[in-house]
């Protein structure tokens, strides 16, 4: 078993892809990729974007020299990624790097719901994170 895990974490929305790289449970960076409404509302395919957003994940890739070859998992979730074509054609590329797990997001707010019920119940403690820097 590694001593770290390095898990790169996706939450591609409607109009911002949400980028985040972890070591263990360490959030080390996370960035709010923002879209012109004018680039998505010319492209009324999901996998038309995905291009444009592809772009963006490269970036913050780049900019942070975060390896793709040293990543031990990539996870996704945001409404997104319950476009079946989407999901399988980003998975394809993708899974050669880590291994690919998926979280649609429909159930976002009774997750909220539950994880602050665990809080209130005391089987869970608050965990405060805070972005590096």
């Amino acid at each position: 078993m590694a001593s770290f895990y390095r898990i790169l974490v996706l939450n591609i929305g409607s109009t911002t892809t949400k980028v985040a790289f972890f070591e263990n449970d360490r959030l080390k960076f996370q960035e709010t990729i923002d879209y012109v409404s004018q680039q998505l509302r010319s492209i009324t395919d999901y996998m038309e974007q995905f291009p444009l957003r592809k772009e963006g994940i490269e970036g913050f890739l780049a900019k942070h020299q975060i390896e793709l070859s040293k990543l031990h998992m990539i996870v996704s979730r945001g409404g997104l990624a319950n476009c079946p074509k989407l999901v399988d054609r980003i998975t394809k590329r993708v899974k050669f790097i880590a291994h690919v797990k998926l979280y649609p997001g429909e159930n976002e707010m009774l997750a909220l719901a539950q994880g602050s019920l665990r809080v209130l119940s005391g089987t869970e403690s608050v965990k405060h994170y805070s972005p590096p820097g």
